[in-house]
C-alpha cells in the first residue's frame, strides 16, 4: 500500500512540474527513508490521478 502511495506522490510531482524526471529516484529514496522503508516495489500501473490532499491524507 505504501509503495502505491509513494509512487502516486512522485507521479503527482512529475506531472505538475514539482520535480524533474532525473530526480525521480532521489525523491523516491527520500520518501522511503522518511517512512523508514527498506524495500520498494514500484507498482506496474497507477490508477486515475488523484488530488494531492487525498494522497497526503492516505500517507498520514
Amino acid at each position: 500500500m505504501i509503495d502505491q502511495l509513494i509512487s502516486e506522490l512522485v507521479a503527482y510531482g512529475l506531472e505538475n512540474g514539482l520535480i524533474d524526471d532525473a530526480d525521480k529516484v532521489y525523491v523516491t529514496n527520500g520518501l522511503l527513508e522518511l517512512f523508514q522503508r527498506q524495500d520498494y516495489q514500484e507498482p506496474e500501473k497507477l490508477g486515475k490521478p488523484r488530488k494531492l490532499q487525498l494522497i497526503l491524507d492516505d500517507l498520514l
